[in-house]
């Protein structure tokens, strides 16, 4: 299990979509949960596994970063979401503790 992680979104500041993505140490590390919250802690854009979002997952083969990536996304903002800053948090649950990490994304129409 991943003891840290990071996520690397470009571009940043983006106008109609962005790629997300979430490296660990450890590519058998179950999926993390991604969740876009605005600046109020409001949810935007919940995902996990099984959930429907507005992500979509990037194919390994696509860039020379997806290839060292364990998990990549593109986020398309839905047309009703404002221009702001928007914090994507990233979740892997452990035995003992969760794993949080979280970035700050500026999007702008």
């Amino acid at each position: 299990m991943p003891e840290q992680f990071e996520i690397n979104v470009f571009p940043n500041p983006f106008n109609s979509s962005c790629n997300i993505f979430v490296e660990t140490q450890n590519l058998a590390s179950p999926p993390p949960e991604i969740a876009i919250y605005d600046v109020r802690g409001n949810v935007v854009t919940p995902y996990s596994d099984g959930k429907p979002s507005s992500f979509v997952p990037l194919d390994k083969g696509d860039s020379e970063i997806a290839k060292q990536s364990s998990r990549g996304f593109v986020w398309q903002p839905d047309e009703n979401i404002p221009s702001g800053i928007y914090l994507i948090r990233a979740t892997i649950p452990q035995q003992k503790k969760t794993v949080v990490c979280t970035k700050r994304i500026v999007y702008l129409k």
